[in-house]
């Protein structure tokens, strides 16, 4: 089994699996909400785990041995939470600041135990996993396989369905023929975003490119506009600008025959498949304006406006405000200027070190990572934070910036 293989230690492997536990019972992942809906991950939860893991922390007494550009990000980032919470007092920001304190703790314990490369390699093996289990979802249900189940989300009230395997939330879908799978995570666009932390790690740290080319076919059947276009930059840059002549004829046959097979769908009984790829890219192709002929046309434009409001700090976060999520404003209408280059700030380190070291392949996958904000901005959740502040740390170990590490 590829944990052994990974982890041969069995300390190792019972520290992955207290690591894994601890991410899903938070948000993204909506298996708490169907197997335990009483636990929210509310404030006080993740206050108790802050607690927990600092404990953990202070008891171990082997060292974490992270580099300064880890403590770097994470300083940046709690300084500008907090002059937000004073600019705007909402509550909040001391809702973010639990969140990458006990971020900051998981990645010590994984430091300290695993090593974060180690744990990545398995980790990634586990969204692989998901999205080959969701495909298979999306297949039995595209036969007329009814979910088993169905239960209400915590996070929005929808309603999700599980065949088990893999969950999704059918909204306009009809039930049984065709779904988007989410994986084990809060809605299909969630997967794909996770995927791509996966593509971005794997291609900087662990270079598997069989995992790469699987990951990156299974996560195209979630149809998820953003994934799609993220996932058109990463082929073209680094297979057909970068990648060797092989590489871009397997990619290219590839790409064809799902191109081919979904253009075949059109005007048939399964044109929902077109529909929700190729349909939506001629839909926005003849907007006017960014986001127009798209489903989060309305909310864009109503973030924008309330972005132009207060431009440089941004209005705050507000409970009973309007709805600002999963567009290219949203940052920008919540915290900002200022509150946007501090929760970028990874992105921003690691493009800046990329450059300083003409290192090819961290530009690319910033930049692949960074297109996520046209459709799922930063949100303040445990998992989000762990991978933001995972990556600088990974990099400036590999790098040897600031401190040497045996795990790398």
């Amino acid at each position: 089994m590829f944990l052994k293989e990974y982890l041969p230690n069995q300390t190792q492997r019972k520290w992955f699996y207290f690591v894994m536990s601890v991410l899903f019972l938070f948000y993204p992942y909506i298996l708490v909400d169907a197997v335990l809906p009483f636990f929210k991950s509310d404030i006080l939860q993740y206050f108790v785990f802050s607690i927990l893991l600092f404990s953990i922390n202070i008891f171990k007494s082997k060292r974490a041995n992270l580099p300064i550009a880890f403590w770097l990000v994470v300083t940046i980032m709690v300084i500008g939470s907090m002059v937000s919470f004073f600019v705007s007092g909402s509550k909040f920001y001391y809702h973010r600041l639990i969140y990458m304190f006990c971020s900051v703790n998981l990645i010590m314990i994984v430091q300290k135990q695993i090593g974060l490369v180690n744990f990545y390699r398995v980790y990634n093996r586990w969204i692989l996993i998901m999205a080959a289990l969701g495909v298979f979802g999306f297949l039995i249900a595209f036969v007329g396989v009814k979910p088993f189940f169905e239960f209400e989300a915590l996070n929005d009230g929808r309603t999700v369905s599980s065949w088990i395997i893999t969950f999704t939330k059918l909204d306009d879908f009809p039930v049984g023929s065709f779904i988007r799978y989410s994986g084990f995570f809060d809605e299909p666009g969630a997967i794909g975003y996770w995927g791509m932390f996966t593509l971005a790690i794997n291609r900087l740290f662990i270079k598997d490119l069989k995992l790469e080319k699987i990951l990156l076919v299974l996560l195209l059947f979630t149809f998820s506009m953003g994934f799609i276009s993220q996932a058109i930059f990463f082929v073209a840059f680094f297979y057909l600008i970068r990648g060797g002549g092989r590489n871009k004829i397997i990619m290219g046959i590839i790409l064809s025959i799902l191109v081919v097979g979904v253009i075949a769908t059109k005007n048939t009984q399964y044109s929902m498949i077109y529909d929700s790829t190729i349909g939506r890219f001629e839909e926005a192709s003849k907007a006017t304006e960014f986001m127009e002929g798209t489903t989060r046309e309305f909310n864009t434009q109503l973030t924008k406006e309330e972005w132009e409001r207060s431009p440089i700090w941004g209005i705050g976060w507000k409970i009973d405000g309007p709805s600002l999520s999963d567009n290219a404003y949203e940052t920008l209408a919540h915290d900002g200027i200022v509150g946007t280059v501090y929760l970028y700030f990874p992105y921003i380190l690691l493009l800046y070190l990329g450059i300083k070291r003409r290192d090819i392949d961290v530009i690319g996958v910033t930049i692949f990572c960074a297109l996520a904000i046209f459709h799922r901005p930063i949100h303040a959740n445990l998992l989000t934070y762990f991978i933001f502040y995972s990556l600088p740390a990974m990099y400036a170990m590999k790098t040897n910036l600031a401190v040497k590490n045996d795990n790398i």
